[in-house]
């Protein structure tokens, strides 16, 4: 499957995980409602960073505010267009103001290109409040259908990006990311040799990276992430010997 229709799938099963919860009142009480992340095409093979979920100003509350049981579709494909375009504008495109968050990804690959993603769709801009609305910090919380569909949904994009490595940048998500892989096979672990934690995307054993955030108040310090991108580094170095 191309890119382009990768992405218009997950953005259109993002919207449906949507309306399915909005509709049968299981929308977590303490989360906004507002439009999912709506992704821009990807061209696989790259870099993945992936994310908590993306923050939100509240300047974009017209834009953003889901408005249920006015006789239309709140969560329609032209609006999508419109959200998509403000989505990509964040990250730098059609003329917009590249986001801070995603500043420090250019220094891992030498080729500067990366692509990033979001265990969750949801905008928050408080990580505690989105954690405790949707109970991750709970054994529970990772069997509510919102919070497992959307996790399912980002690892079926990592397995369609097909990235040379994944770096998760949030402390949480790198926690989630581990449970998750540690779940799928329970020899996941960090090799003693490399000190690269492997697992197997579409056959292929392919290194992740945990980490805290790049940047804002909770970063990691200047000198952990002089050595997180060595260390990435040296993982694509492995992949091409390989």
């Amino acid at each position: 499957m191309e890119s382009s229709n990768i992405l218009t799938e997950t953005n259109r099963k993002l919207r449906e995980i949507w309306r399915v919860h909005l509709a049968d009142n299981t929308w977590p009480a303490l989360i906004p409602k507002l439009w999912p992340l709506q992704y821009h095409p990807m061209q696989p093979g790259k870099l993945l960073f992936v994310g908590l979920n993306p923050s939100h100003n509240q300047r974009d509350n017209n834009l953003l505010s889901i408005q249920v049981g006015q006789g239309t579709d709140p969560l329609s494909d032209d609006h999508a267009l419109v959200v998509a375009r403000r989505d990509e504008e964040s990250m730098g495109l059609h003329g917009g103001r590249l986001h801070p968050y995603f500043r420090q990804f250019a220094r891992f690959d030498p080729t500067g290109t990366w692509n990033h993603i979001d265990l969750f769709a949801i905008r928050h801009t408080n990580q505690s409040e989105a954690v405790a609305a949707l109970r991750l910090d709970e054994d529970t919380g990772f069997s509510s259908p919102f919070v497992r569909e959307q996790i399912e949904l980002a690892f079926s994009l990592i397995a369609e990006l097909r990235p040379p490595t994944v770096i998760v940048v949030n402390a949480f998500g790198s926690t989630i990311v581990k449970r998750y892989l540690k779940k799928q096979n329970p020899n996941f672990a960090m090799d003693d040799v490399t000190g690269i934690y492997w697992s197997k995307i579409n056959g292929r054993r392919v290194p992740f990276f945990f980490s805290g955030m790049l940047t804002g108040q909770r970063a990691i310090d200047n000198h952990s992430l002089e050595r997180l991108i060595w260390h990435v580094r040296r993982a694509l170095l492995l992949q091409t010997e390989a």
